[in-house]
């Protein structure tokens, strides 16, 4: 079942499900929380990527095209990569999903992110793939996360390469 408002509320204030938020009232949604924007990145084509069963090379070397001292920038078609201020605990009994929130389907473009497992905890990032040029304001709500209950709580939580990942 899909978390209400009132569940993801007591989730951030009894057990840090959600921190580095900007504004709780205007982030929290009837049923999802909005993540906003820190920072987006361009990518730089990369042949020798590849994801293999056993093994992973991604090469991480990209550009920062939005930062701390940008109050927007100004995005031309393409797919650039974006990291979320808030920083996200995933219970053991619970899972999240994300997607882009209508305003910004409403303006041509999506948003990808990958899903959050139990155990997951972390900043993480999401991708957008902008098919209409748009200006992004540094801390816009791009993505809303949905978070659910699991049929029972796992003793199988996350614990990949991503674990932790910005915490600072």
């Amino acid at each position: 079942m899909i978390w209400n408002a009132e569940k993801i509320k007591k989730e951030i204030e009894e057990n840090d499900l959600i921190t580095g938020f900007l504004d709780l009232e205007t982030q929290l949604q009837p049923n999802g929380f909005d993540l906003t924007v820190e920072e987006i990145h361009e990518f730089h084509p990369n042949p020798e990527n590849f994801i293999s069963f056993e093994n992973k090379f991604i090469d991480e070397r990209e550009s920062i095209r939005f930062g701390k001292i940008f109050l927007y920038t100004k995005l031309e078609k393409g797919v650039y990569k974006f990291k979320v201020n808030e920083t996200i605990k995933i219970p053991s009994n619970a899972c999240a999903i994300s997607t882009q929130r209508s305003s910004v389907m409403r303006m041509g473009n999506l948003c990808n992110v990958g899903f959050w497992d139990a155990g997951y905890h972390g900043s993480g990032y999401s991708i957008i793939m902008v098919n209409n040029p748009v200006q992004v304001h540094k801390n816009a709500r791009l993505i809303q996360i949905y978070f659910m209950d699991l049929s029972d709580s796992t003793k199988l939580v996350y614990d990949g390469n991503y674990q932790g990942e910005n915490i600072v």
